[in-house]
């Protein structure tokens, strides 16, 4: 086969402008388009990939053109695009039509090589090494010639030498001094850049929201009400809004409900039984116990836990399902069936077992599940009296929350670094005044392991002079004592890298932050954020501590 192609790309070679022509002809040059038939609506991306909906059935596939000469192709199915097409539109969008352009034209330059055309053009030689040395000289070829003086190919030291000639090529069958992969890429680069001179940086932008907004022609609204609610949470930082249609079409081909079922907090566990089964179809009648005896747990997870989880709201089974390993598991199930739990706002209690899932102990679990249950019923009045609204409100209802739950994963704290026994008659006040009492013992006996530890290594002058990292013992007592809360007692964690602890300073307002890092990974994610006395931080403090574990986190993959 490798023959044939040889031969026949003597009959068929094209200079570089030329496959540039065959770009255009293809529709390259129109990034979006939709079109319409008696039978079906297309979507066309870059003339090359289409979405095509059956006007009768609903019936949704994906096609690709391949080219058969310079001149004809035929579109051919294929199960996926190498792209991500987002159902709402973003910034991030409108970056991904570059993927889209670059992605096009590799297909069309592979699918004509494939057919046995073959690419013929001049190549600029350079050569490498010093003059006087005698040593065997290596040459270098390339479509750009300024870019080989700022290659990180060679080193410092090497000299190059342009040749100021030029040398013919026949991609794939005659390349020298260069790889294959590398040529096919300036070749890629070379027609990109062409075509993105012709189309402009604003039809790109334009094209992307085109994009956005033509593909929900092809989206069933029921399905993708469906979909949103078993596949996405916004709590748990996974937002509908970055839903991508591939995800939502099989979604819609491998799952079936019938008759309008709502599963209620059970649509979680419908998303957990595509991602178990990564092929087959599934008939849904609503049933829970069809459902249960679908999915598997690598815990043990009764029916009857399970059916009351019908009952809970959704984003809160979402989070147990997603944020939660084995040892936490059962406690969380367990405090989501407390019969008070309807009493508080989602948000709060999501706080909790977001707190829980990395502090969760088996031998502890009852002990915890104690102090928990004693907090919901101190507090049962409490959403009732003040009710609840967004952060983003900056307000006072919601810092009393934030207070209220940092009080409760305090004494949570307090349970598992001391060695108590809990009573069942003891109420809430005791076991805060406990709490309390230990922050005040652990200012004034800890004793130190390591009186320093390395740190992220990160300059936080220069980055920012209101962050100041902890890695010493006596700065970690010390910011204890001034916010007058517990973080000293995570000085065995932060010596082993297990935790960083940083003081941060914003416009009058101080907080420490707390990153963990995260199981079988190196990087840190977020933890706590705590004010005076454990007491909630206002919104801009939370978003400049994310901030801080964006920079620690980028530091750590380089």
């Amino acid at each position: 086969m490798s023959v044939i192609n040889h031969l026949t790309s003597n009959n068929n070679k094209l200079s570089v402008h030329e496959f540039f022509k065959v770009c255009q002809n293809a529709g390259i040059l129109r990034l979006v388009k939709t079109e319409e038939d008696e039978k079906y609506i297309y979507i066309i991306i870059c003339g090359v990939y289409r979405i095509q909906k059956n006007k009768k059935n609903g019936n949704i596939s994906l096609w690709v053109y391949k080219l058969k000469d310079k001149n004809t192709g035929i579109w051919i199915r294929r199960n996926s695009f190498p792209c991500k097409i987002y159902l709402f539109w973003s910034n991030k969008a409108a970056h991904d039509m570059d993927d889209w352009l670059k992605y096009a034209i590799t297909h069309i330059i592979k699918s004509l090589i494939d057919a046995g055309s073959s690419i013929e053009d001049k190549i600029y030689l350079f050569r490498i090494g010093e003059e006087e040395k005698h040593d065997e000289s290596i040459y270098i070829s390339t479509l750009y010639p300024s870019s080989v003086y700022y290659s990180h190919h060679y080193e410092m030291h090497d000299i190059i030498h342009c040749l100021g000639k030029t040398a013919s090529f026949n991609y794939p069958c005659d390349v020298q001094y260069i790889s294959k992969h590398d040529l096919l890429e300036e070749i890629k680069n070379k027609i990109y850049h062409r075509v993105l001179k012709i189309i402009g940086v604003d039809n790109k932008f334009n094209a992307s929201k085109a994009l956005c907004k033509a593909i929900w022609i092809m989206v069933d609204k029921k399905i993708f009400a469906q979909y949103a609610r078993a596949s996405h949470c916004s709590i748990a930082y996974n937002s509908i809004r970055q839903a991508l249609f591939e995800d939502y079409l099989d979604f819609s081909k491998r799952i079936h409900i019938l008759d309008d079922i709502d599963f209620c907090g059970l649509w979680p566990m419908v998303g957990l039984l595509r991602q178990q089964h990564k092929k087959g179809q599934f008939m849904l009648s609503g049933k829970t116990k069809e459902l249960y005896e679908k999915l598997c747990f690598p815990y043990e997870l009764s029916y009857g836990e399970f059916r009351s989880l019908r009952h809970v709201s959704l984003s809160l089974v979402y989070a147990l399902i997603y944020n939660h390993d084995n040892a936490s598991f059962r406690l969380t199930v367990r405090l989501l069936r407390h019969p008070l739990i309807r009493n508080y706002p989602v948000r709060a209690i999501y706080w909790i077992i977001d707190y829980i899932s990395i502090r969760a102990y088996p031998e502890k679990e009852n002990d915890i599940y104690r102090i928990c249950s004693k907090w919901l019923e101190y507090h049962r009045d409490l959403f009732k009296n003040i009710g609840f609204y967004d952060r983003n409100t900056e307000s006072r209802q919601t810092s009393r929350w934030e207070m209220e739950t940092n009080q409760l994963c305090h004494a949570i704290d307090w349970l598992l670094a001391e060695e108590r026994l809990i009573h069942k008659n003891q109420e809430w006040p005791s076991f805060w005044r406990l709490s309390d009492e230990w922050t005040r013992q652990v200012k004034n006996n800890v004793i130190p392991v390591t009186p320093k530890w390395k740190g992220t290594g990160i300059n936080w002058q220069k980055v920012d002079n209101g962050v100041n990292e902890l890695i010493t013992f006596d700065a970690l007592c010390q910011e204890g004592q001034e916010m007058e809360h517990c973080v000293a007692s995570y000085a065995d964690w932060c010596a082993s890298g297990e935790y960083i602890a940083i003081s941060v300073m914003m416009d009058n307002e101080r907080a420490t932050l707390g990153l963990s890092r995260k199981e079988h990974d190196f990087t840190y994610q977020f933890d706590q954020m705590r004010g005076f006395r454990n007491q909630a931080v206002s919104r801009n403090m939370l978003i400049k501590g994310r901030h801080i574990l964006k920079i620690i986190n980028s530091s750590l993959k380089r």
